[in-house]
Protein backbone atom coordinates (compact mmCIF):
# COMPACT_ATOMS: atom_id res chain seq x y z
CA UNK A 1 0.00 0.00 0.00
CA UNK A 2 1.64 3.56 -1.10
CA UNK A 3 0.76 6.83 -0.14
CA UNK A 4 0.21 9.21 -3.22
CA UNK A 5 -0.12 13.10 -2.80
CA UNK A 6 -2.29 14.10 -5.82
CA UNK A 7 -3.05 17.91 -6.70
CA UNK A 8 -5.99 18.88 -9.14
CA UNK A 9 -6.97 21.15 -11.41
CA UNK A 10 -10.05 23.05 -10.39
CA UNK A 11 -11.99 20.99 -13.57
CA UNK A 12 -10.64 17.73 -12.33
CA UNK A 13 -12.13 18.17 -8.87
CA UNK A 14 -14.97 19.40 -9.79
CA UNK A 15 -15.63 15.89 -12.21
CA UNK A 16 -14.37 14.03 -9.05
CA UNK A 17 -16.89 15.29 -6.64
CA UNK A 18 -19.56 14.80 -9.25
CA UNK A 19 -18.72 11.42 -10.36
CA UNK A 20 -18.65 10.46 -6.88
CA UNK A 21 -15.44 9.60 -6.79
CA UNK A 22 -13.59 8.94 -10.10
CA UNK A 23 -10.60 10.82 -11.31
CA UNK A 24 -8.30 10.79 -14.64
CA UNK A 25 -4.69 11.32 -14.09
CA UNK A 26 -1.61 11.05 -15.94
CA UNK A 27 -0.48 8.02 -15.35
CA UNK A 28 2.66 9.11 -13.36
CA UNK A 29 3.21 6.07 -10.56
CA UNK A 30 2.01 2.90 -10.32
CA UNK A 31 -1.44 2.91 -8.68
CA UNK A 32 -2.83 -0.31 -6.81
CA UNK A 33 -6.22 -1.46 -5.54
CA UNK A 34 -5.92 -0.09 -1.61
CA UNK A 35 -3.02 2.46 -1.81
CA UNK A 36 -4.39 5.59 -0.18
CA UNK A 37 -4.18 9.02 -1.89
CA UNK A 38 -3.94 12.97 -0.58
CA UNK A 39 -6.01 14.66 -3.11
CA UNK A 40 -5.79 18.28 -3.31
CA UNK A 41 -6.99 20.83 -4.98
CA UNK A 42 -4.05 23.40 -6.71
CA UNK A 43 -1.62 24.46 -4.50
CA UNK A 44 -0.64 21.77 -1.73
CA UNK A 45 -0.85 23.09 1.88
CA UNK A 46 0.11 21.28 4.93
CA UNK A 47 -3.04 21.36 6.57
CA UNK A 48 -4.33 17.98 6.99
CA UNK A 49 -7.83 19.34 7.01
CA UNK A 50 -7.18 20.80 3.14
CA UNK A 51 -6.85 17.51 1.71
CA UNK A 52 -8.74 14.66 1.01
CA UNK A 53 -7.77 11.03 1.88
CA UNK A 54 -8.48 8.27 -0.41
CA UNK A 55 -8.29 4.49 -0.69
CA UNK A 56 -7.80 3.26 -4.41
CA UNK A 57 -10.58 1.05 -4.92
CA UNK A 58 -10.16 0.19 -8.83
CA UNK A 59 -7.81 0.99 -11.20
CA UNK A 60 -8.37 1.24 -15.13
CA UNK A 61 -4.86 1.75 -17.27
CA UNK A 62 -6.03 0.32 -20.86
CA UNK A 63 -9.79 0.63 -22.10
CA UNK A 64 -11.18 1.48 -25.13
CA UNK A 65 -11.34 5.69 -25.18
CA UNK A 66 -8.88 5.84 -22.85
CA UNK A 67 -5.89 7.22 -24.27
CA UNK A 68 -2.13 6.04 -23.11
CA UNK A 69 -0.44 7.93 -20.40
CA UNK A 70 -3.83 8.31 -18.51
CA UNK A 71 -5.34 6.25 -15.62
CA UNK A 72 -8.79 6.33 -13.92
CA UNK A 73 -9.28 5.23 -10.72
CA UNK A 74 -12.39 5.00 -8.73
CA UNK A 75 -11.88 6.11 -4.70
CA UNK A 76 -13.84 5.30 -1.94
CA UNK A 77 -13.49 9.13 -0.32
CA UNK A 78 -13.37 8.67 3.93
CA UNK A 79 -14.69 12.15 4.82
CA UNK A 80 -17.17 11.72 2.21
CA UNK A 81 -18.22 8.34 3.75
CA UNK A 82 -17.66 9.79 7.44
CA UNK A 83 -19.95 12.84 6.34
CA UNK A 84 -22.62 10.36 5.10
CA UNK A 85 -22.83 8.50 7.60
CA UNK A 86 -22.66 11.39 10.31
CA UNK A 87 -25.89 12.52 8.03
CA UNK A 88 -27.90 9.24 8.31
CA UNK A 89 -27.16 8.96 12.12
CA UNK A 90 -28.93 12.59 12.76
CA UNK A 91 -31.55 11.63 10.28
CA UNK A 92 -31.87 8.18 12.37
CA UNK A 93 -31.98 10.55 15.92
CA UNK A 94 -34.32 13.13 14.36
CA UNK A 95 -36.98 10.22 13.42
CA UNK A 96 -36.45 8.20 16.67
CA UNK A 97 -37.31 11.58 18.43
CA UNK A 98 -40.52 12.43 16.14
CA UNK A 99 -41.55 8.82 16.82
CA UNK A 100 -41.51 8.91 20.53
CA UNK A 101 -43.14 12.32 20.89
CA UNK A 102 -46.07 10.78 19.45
CA UNK A 103 -47.51 9.35 22.18
CA UNK A 104 -46.87 12.85 24.19
CA UNK A 105 -48.50 14.28 21.57
CA UNK A 106 -51.63 12.04 21.78
CA UNK A 107 -51.61 12.93 25.35
CA UNK A 108 -51.55 16.65 24.92
CA UNK A 109 -54.29 16.82 22.16
CA UNK A 110 -56.65 14.69 24.76
CA UNK A 111 -55.97 16.75 27.76
CA UNK A 112 -57.17 19.75 24.93
CA UNK A 113 -60.04 18.38 24.30
CA UNK A 114 -60.75 17.55 27.96
CA UNK A 115 -60.08 21.26 28.92
CA UNK A 116 -61.83 22.35 26.14
CA UNK A 117 -65.71 20.15 26.54
CA UNK A 118 -65.28 20.93 30.40
CA UNK A 119 -65.17 25.09 30.38
CA UNK A 120 -68.00 24.92 27.75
Amino acid sequence: MTFWTVNLTRAQANIFARTGGMVLLTLDGDYQKGDTLAIYEGVRHINQFSWSPSTVEHVLKHAPGLESGYVVLTLNNRKAERAEREAETSRGLALRRERSNVALRGQITKLRRQLAGGGA
